[in-house]
């Protein structure tokens, strides 16, 4: 289901997860499989944007920090974030 307010979610990613998302992109290129991690890092975009508390299954709230702890999972990839959902932001 989507969020009814429409609104696209922010997406916060550290330079270290990109660095390394772009490392494991070179290790998939050069087994063949660059377009199969490509697609899941579009796909998993796609939901933390759009809907990212009703794609992920829940695992804990961060109370203090107001966010809630999510897991994902579209193969070859899994990550963890976490949502604010007042800012409209995914960490």
């Amino acid at each position: 289901m989507a969020d009814p307010v429409g609104e696209p979610y922010r997406v916060a990613c550290p330079s270290p997860i990109l660095a390394q998302l772009r490392a494991w992109g070179t290790v998939a290129i050069n087994r063949g499989e660059g377009a199969e991690f490509l697609d899941a890092l579009k796909f998993i975009n796609h939901k933390l944007i759009t809907d990212p508390a009703n794609w992920g299954d829940p695992l804990y709230p961060l109370r203090k920090a107001g966010l809630m702890m999510y897991r994902g999972l579209h193969r070859p990839l899994q990550v963890q974030y976490a949502v604010d959902a007042a800012r409209r932001l995914v960490y």
